[in-house]
């Protein structure tokens, strides 16, 4: 009981700052930025507040267009099993900008016990490749201005076939 009041009190401050920076300053270091990255980003993906990204967690009320359904609906029709039996999940995050694009994906890939390993290049390129293509990213909004925030995806694969996006 402690832990959740002590969680909800955090959380409320998080929340209730009235300015940008005292969000920044409010925001917990521990999130995992996305830095831009030469080697695998594009240079027309850009963030509108390289200073200021919301993690996934303070922005439950922004979604993608057609909700959880429609997502799921794109990765069922482009999606093609693997022909090796891989277990485990496949994490992509990503950053959407002010404006509602998304870019600078990362992939973390896990075997059930959440320990890092390496599923097939042809299984990984195809979940990018889809999450690269989504669009229509709701833009998050406070106090009339725009802000870019942090989003992932999880895939739970079992015998190299999708059984569960998440969230």
């Amino acid at each position: 009981m402690r832990n959740l009041l002590f969680l909800l009190l955090t959380m409320n401050s998080l929340w209730s700052c009235d300015s940008t920076t005292q969000q920044k300053d409010k925001l917990p270091k521990h999130i995992g930025l996305i830095e831009y990255d030469p080697k695998s980003d594009t240079l027309n993906f850009e963030v509108c507040h390289e200073d200021l990204l919301y993690p996934y967690f303070h922005h439950l009320d922004v979604s993608y267009a057609g909700e959880k359904p429609a997502m799921v609906d794109k990765y069922k029709t482009l999606f093609k099993p693997s022909a090796k039996p891989e277990n485990g999940y496949i994490t992509i995050r990503f950053i959407v900008n002010c404006t509602g694009e998304a870019g600078r994906f990362r992939v973390i890939e896990m075997d059930e016990n959440y320990t890092l390993k390496s599923f097939s290049n042809e299984l990984v390129t195809q979940l990018y490749e889809i999450t690269r293509s989504l669009e229509g990213w709701d833009v998050l909004e406070s106090d009339n201005q725009s802000y870019d925030y942090v989003r992932y995806i999880t895939f739970k694969i079992h015998n190299g076939e999708i059984k569960d996006i998440m969230p």
